[in-house]
């Protein structure tokens, strides 16, 4: 098991984000280590719409093919769970 003292690598921490950036431009961003559910808490605030939640494993953030997990599909879910969790995983998307 990762030791959850151990810093997340900041490179993908930082493709997520713009990942997210890109495709909800008017969305606020906010993220933080959520450390019940030990995964990377992604929140967009649209601000006069329901908010959109993203987590992201630790065990995820340190696969290889995180880059190729970040697709339109993703894109389509986060909007269809409304205020429902979305969750990243190297096996897919859950909600």
């Amino acid at each position: 098991m990762a030791d959850l003292r151990t810093p997340l690598d900041e490179r993908k921490l930082d493709l997520i984000r713009a990942f997210l950036r890109k495709h909800f431009s008017n969305s606020e961003l906010i993220d933080r280590f959520d450390f019940e559910a030990t995964a990377q808490r992604f929140t967009l605030d649209p601000g006069r719409t329901s908010k959109h939640t993203l987590l992201v494993p630790r065990k995820t953030l340190e696969d290889t093919g995180l880059e190729s997990l970040l697709t339109q599909r993703l894109v389509e879910v986060l909007k269809l769970a409304g205020t429902r969790p979305v969750t990243l995983t190297a096996k897919g998307i859950r909600y």
